[in-house]
């Protein structure tokens, strides 16, 4: 019975300063836009392209713009996903280039997927209590921000047979996986972009 009681109980949320807001884009004037710093093959580098992803990571937390009640990118409906691009256009110096604005719609989207994932994952880590008993009991605490009939469909999404059984397998792969990313949140041209700025202004 005593430890039937412990697995019911949610694990304690550690308290954060929580995710940044992206103000300063977000608050634009509607006649200005912020330049996207590029290299050669259309990556994004300088630090302004982590302020960019933090900006797509925004957009994929927003409840209208990517709802959580689509359980796969695929599902998301086209006009959905064009109406992310036209907002992140509105704000950001797109390139004129056909190719570089294909390759930096192509990027955009696919960080937008990443973090709409990343943000279902961190809403089931915070919420999902194991054994089907509790699914009620997570569907009435449902978090800030979240629209209602889009969680219950989330969470009726966990606690399927499928799922819970998938879960348990990935949770086996996980603590079994050495090698991590401990590369930071830029990205691997953001790095190597420092370090030809770095080895110029020594030499």
């Amino acid at each position: 019975m005593h430890e039937a009681s412990m697995q019911d109980v949610q694990p304690p949320i550690r308290a954060t300063r929580g995710l940044s807001k992206y103000l300063d884009a977000w608050d634009l004037p509607e006649n200005q836009v912020i330049k996207l710093p590029l290299n050669s093959i259309h990556q994004l580098v300088h630090d302004r392209a982590r302020a960019f992803t933090g900006f797509l990571g925004m957009i994929a937390r927003k409840p209208h713009m990517s709802p959580i009640r689509y359980l796969s990118w695929k599902d998301m409906p086209e006009v959905l996903k064009e109406e992310c691009w036209r907002l992140v256009v509105r704000k950001y110096v797109v390139p004129t280039n056909l190719t570089t604005y294909a390759g930096l719609k192509t990027f955009t989207l696919q960080k937008i997927r990443k973090a709409w994932k990343d943000h279902k994952c961190r809403l089931k880590t915070a919420h999902y209590i194991l054994h089907p008993r509790n699914k009620a009991r997570v569907k009435s605490n449902q978090p800030k921000g979240c629209i209602s009939e889009d969680w219950d469909v989330l969470v009726d999404h966990w606690y399927t047979k499928d799922v819970v059984i998938e879960s348990e397998k990935n949770r086996d792969r996980r603590s079994k996986q050495e090698d991590l990313h401990i590369a930071g949140s830029c990205s691997f041209a953001v790095h190597a972009a420092k370090k030809i700025i770095s080895i110029m202004t020594n030499f």
